[in-house]
């Protein structure tokens, strides 16, 4: 038996990381004995009440971090959030039930969350700005694994990267019969345009003739009902002003005359002037005015024109003298003239108002029809136009999507083949294979990139596996492992690794970055879940701040770093992906660490490839206790390699080390 004083590690030799000597415990004074003498009774003064204490606590996965896993779950979501990682990448978040998985894993959605939103800041970091994270709750899962999670990945992406959601959706499907899909949906989207134009401009034509339409096609209208109404004294006044036919007719006629003219203005020369007996009256005033005139002007020239008829022949002085003896007929005359002219004018004025009033009442009850009528084709109008729009719009799309269809689908030669089926009908598991495909092409495509049109990074997050059968679970391990290596989506899984009763192995391929939660559960987190429970918690701790420009895991290994694990990885397993996963997890769990990174390494490695007996030796070198078993020559190479890379260390720093590889270690 090989005896590597393995009791006395960390206590003595070179490089020395002993710890001190344990103190004395402080004397306690002893209880008094039962001398009869009465202790005073110790009172505990209960907290005061708080109205916005919880009385019952709820089973959700929300409140503050009480078992202290929140700098563990801020390292992994800068993982999935790094430029740098390499997919696939499936993070595991495991525990028993009750564990606090699903907290655990809101809590990391909403740091990857986070820090997207932070890298936005800084466009040279560390961090993609755009990633979308979908949730999916397993227990709603049906059919085929790989389709269900398509469906919810085209479905989460529809709204925030339509572009994204239909090129997927184009490129799963086969070529020629999209190409079929898109001409009849262009030509039915051509011929509703057709539709809705002819629609459009029957509403356009409708709102061009609605003065004609109110006047003369709509029996209920309000003008219609007055002229009815007013039939005979308005046929009376047309037939006075010299209309003939319909009253009503003529009535409407005068009415959209006016209503078109602008009322009063428009209509009031026609109806001083041109109808029946107007002019007739005006002409007699303006013949009467001047008879007047003329009376007036031979009134101030009588001197002047008698003296003229006095020198004339006899009977003009006979007419003379008469004159003069009656010179006052003149004036009698003249304000005749004037009078009867404008009684004409008066007359003339009196016609028109009389025929007038019925027009400007017919116009009032025409603008009131039309505003209502108006309102409502208006707004008839204005929804085809946009109708219209969006119809155009839609053939618009749909012939670029025809045009990209065809290029898909060889170009104008593959029209020859398109009467003829596919000679086979894919599955559906392969639609969903194509997709994830697909899916990973398009997040690498610069074009899309671009443009914002797609996210930088997917993470798909998966709760609730307990609500499932064990062989379900398994099923949708295995299919996430699958479509993660192709779409290089990022999974996070919270899980029961006792419930998926798989294999090591297996948990080691479909899961590359595991966290164990119970590896949380000390005395001392058990007393926080109960301050917690009480009521009594101090006041949650701030989130660490995100730094945008600069990542924990950007700090490259050392050669030194590189050559421990090159002696450690054949107690890994040796195998290139056990290498791998050492390399990982030790590059995980350094960072933010006070445990000696040595160690950290041998820790590791021995959880992922040491056989029972290294295990129960690394155990006794964690809890300080002899091991007399026999140690492997690759375990004891191991341990010297260690104390060469950072000396030989103290229990309590072994105690730190082994507490953070549990941390990232298969809980199986």
């Amino acid at each position: 038996m090989t005896d590597l004083g393995l009791r006395d590690f960390g206590s003595f030799g070179p490089a020395n990381r002993g710890t001190e000597p344990a103190a004395p415990l402080a004397s306690q004074p002893a209880l008094p004995a039962a001398t009869g003498i009465e202790l005073p009774p110790v009172i505990i003064p209960a907290p005061p009440a708080s109205p916005n204490r919880a009385v019952f606590a709820g089973d959700v996965p929300s409140g503050e971090d009480a078992l202290g896993v929140a700098p563990a779950l801020d390292l992994l979501a800068e993982v999935a959030a790094h430029r740098g990682t390499r997919t696939p990448l499936a993070i595991g978040l495991f525990g028993r039930p009750g564990a606090g998985k699903s907290f655990a894993l809101a809590y990391l959605v909403a740091r990857i969350h986070d820090v997207a939103a932070a890298a936005s800041k800084a466009v040279l970091g560390p961090f993609y700005p755009r990633i979308h994270i979908q949730a999916v709750d397993v227990g709603g899962l049906d059919g085929d694994p790989a389709l269900a999670l398509a469906a919810r990945i085209h479905a989460g992406l529809r709204q925030p990267y339509p572009e994204l959601a239909r090129e997927i959706a184009q490129a799963v499907r086969d070529p020629h019969a999209v190409l079929v899909e898109i001409n009849e949906k262009l030509d039915a989207a051509r011929r509703r345009l057709d539709t809705e134009r002819r629609t459009l401009e029957e509403s356009g034509s409708r709102l061009a003739r609605l003065t004609e339409t109110v006047l003369y096609e709509s029996a209920g209208s309000q003008i219609d009902s007055y002229a009815r109404a007013n039939r005979a004294r308005i046929e009376h006044r047309l037939t006075a002003f010299g209309f003939r036919g319909d009253g009503v007719r003529n009535y409407k006629d005068l009415v959209a005359a006016a209503s078109e003219s602008g009322g009063l203005l428009g209509l009031l020369p026609r109806a001083l002037f041109e109808f029946k007996g107007q002019l007739r009256l005006i002409v007699w005033a303006v013949l009467l005015a001047l008879v007047g005139f003329g009376l007036d002007v031979a009134i101030d020239t009588k001197e002047t024109w008698l003296a003229a008829l006095r020198n004339g022949p006899q009977f003009v002085v006979a007419a003379e003298a008469w004159m003069t003896d009656h010179i006052g007929l003149l004036a009698i005359g003249r304000k005749a003239a004037y009078v009867a002219a404008a009684f004409l004018i008066a007359l003339n004025l009196l016609r028109a108002a009389g025929f007038l009033r019925p027009v400007f009442a017919g116009v009032r009850l025409l603008r009131a029809d039309l505003e209502n009528r108006r309102r409502d084709l208006g707004s008839l109008y204005a929804h085809q136009t946009k109708r219209v729009d969006i119809l155009a719009g839609d053939v618009e799309r749909l012939s670029r999507a025809a045009a990209e269809a065809e290029r898909r689908a060889g170009g104008e030669g593959a029209h020859g083949g398109l009467l003829d089926p596919p000679p086979f009908e894919a599955s559906a598991a392969a639609q969903a294979e194509g997709f994830f495909t697909s899916l990973g092409g398009l997040l690498r495509d610069d074009r899309f990139q671009a443009k914002g049109l797609a996210p930088r990074r997917i993470v798909l997050a998966l709760d609730q596996f307990e609500s499932v059968a064990p062989e379900r679970a398994r099923q949708i391990f295995a299919t996430l492992h699958r479509i993660a290596a192709v779409s290089g989506v990022v999974v996070l899984a919270a899980a029961d690794p006792q419930q998926l009763a798989a294999t090591r192995a297996d948990l080691e391929r479909w899961v590359q970055v595991p966290l164990s939660l119970d590896a949380r559960a000390t005395a001392s987190d058990y007393e926080t879940l109960v301050t917690h429970a009480v009521g009594r918690a101090p006041a949650a701790a701030p989130k660490a701040r995100i730094d945008p420009a600069h990542s924990l895991l950007d700090e490259p290994l050392s050669e030194r770093e590189g050559e421990l694990l090159g002696v450690l990885a054949p107690l890994a397993g040796g195998s290139p992906r056990a290498v791998k996963r050492l390399i990982n997890l030790y590059a995980l769990a350094r960072t933010d660490s006070a445990a000696p990174r040595g160690l950290l390494a041998l820790f590791l490695a021995v959880d992922l490839g040491g056989t029972w007996a290294e295990r129960q030796a690394t155990a006794a070198l964690a809890d300080g206790t002899p091991f007399d078993g026999e140690i492997s020559p690759g375990l004891a190479q191991a341990i010297s390699a260690v104390e060469s890379f950072g000396g030989r260390p103290s229990v309590p720093e072994a105690a730190r080390a082994a507490t953070r590889a549990r941390l990232f270690s298969l809980p199986i």
